[in-house]
C-alpha cells in the first residue's frame, strides 16, 4: 500500500503574527519520513513513529506541501499545496448623533462606517439587547452616561470594536415657592427650591433695603426665616444645568407667620 499525505489547518488568519497551527497526516508502515515545505522550500524534517502530528510552525503564509514521504516498504506522493492567506481585518468605526442629549429627546442615531467588515452587533450600554446590523437608532429611559460599541466581524472570523461615549443628560426643571411660614408648625416652615439637571445652583436673599439674609450654593438648603421680620423679600438664583447653559431667576417671597 503507497503511504499517503495531506495537510489540515485555518486557510485564512487574520493577522501576520496569528499562530499557524498545520495538521499534518500521513498514512503508512511505521516508521515514515517526509520533508515539509513552504513554498517550495523544505523547512522541516520528520520521522514519525504514529500516523499524524500536529505541529506549530513560525514559518508564515504561503504554500505548504509534504513531500518526500516514505514509510517501511515504498515511497508516496506528494500532498496536494495547501495555500494560507492573510485577510483583511475589519476596521470598527461609526458615527454617532448626537453625542450629548436630554432625557426629553433621548433617541441616538448609530451608523456604521466599518472596513472589511459583514457582521454587526452593537451595545447600548443600558442593559438592552444586543441590535444587528449596519444602522441602528436606540431610545434611552434613564438620563446617564453610556457607552455604544460596536463589533464588526468578517466571513473569515476576523474582528475588532469600537466604542464610543454618549450622555444622556437630565431634563432641567426647577420649582420656585413665592410664600412660607416659619412658624415651626413643620408645615411649610423652610423656603427651599426643587429641581433637577441641575450642575451648579446659589441662591442670595435680600431684604427691602438690599441687604444680604440668606446665600447657599446648595439646592437642598433652605432658609429658615429666622431673625428677620414678616414682609417681602427679594432673590436671585443663578443656576448651570447639565449641558452647561445659564439660567437665572429673580423674584419677591412672601414671609408670613
Amino acid at each position: 500500500k503507497i503511504p499517503k499525505s495531506s495537510i489540515l489547518s485555518d486557510e485564512f488568519l487574520c493577522h501576520k503574527d496569528s499562530s499557524i497551527i498545520l495538521d499534518l497526516i500521513v498514512e503508512g508502515h511505521t516508521p515514515i519520513t517526509y520533508n515539509l515545505t513552504l513554498n517550495n522550500e523544505v523547512i522541516n524534517n520528520f520521522y514519525l513513529n504514529n500516523d499524524s502530528t500536529n505541529v506549530s510552525l513560525p514559518f508564515g503564509i504561503g504554500e505548504y506541501q509534504i513531500i518526500n514521504l516514505k514509510d517501511t516498504f515504498c515511497s508516496g506522493n506528494n500532498s496536494e499545496k495547501f495555500k494560507i492567506i492573510i485577510q483583511e481585518v475589519p476596521i470598527a468605526e461609526f458615527l454617532l448623533y448626537p453625542r450629548e442629549t436630554s432625557i426629553l429627546e433621548p433617541i441616538i442615531y448609530v451608523n456604521d462606517r466599518s472596513y472589511f467588515a459583514n457582521n454587526y452587533t452593537w451595545s447600548f450600554g443600558d442593559n438592552s439587547d444586543f441590535f444587528y446590523g449596519k444602522n441602528q437608532s436606540h431610545i434611552y429611559n434613564q438620563a446617564g452616561t453610556f457607552n455604544i460599541k460596536l463589533y464588526v466581524e468578517n466571513n473569515f472570523g476576523c474582528k475588532d470594536s469600537l466604542s464610543k461615549e454618549v450622555i444622556i443628560h437630565p431634563n432641567f426643571e426647577l420649582y420656585i415657592p413665592n410664600a412660607f411660614t416659619p412658624d415651626n408648625d413643620n408645615i411649610n416652615d423652610i423656603f427651599v427650591c426643587k429641581g433637577y439637571g441641575i450642575k451648579k445652583y446659589k441662591l442670595n436673599i435680600h431684604n427691602r433695603w438690599g441687604e444680604l439674609v440668606f446665600k447657599t450654593n446648595n439646592i437642598e438648603e433652605g432658609w429658615d426665616g429666622k431673625m428677620v421680620m414678616n414682609g417681602v423679600y427679594v432673590y436671585r438664583i443663578d443656576i448651570i444645568d447639565f449641558l452647561g447653559k445659564n439660567h437665572t431667576f429673580e423674584g419677591e417671597i412672601n414671609l408670613i407667620r
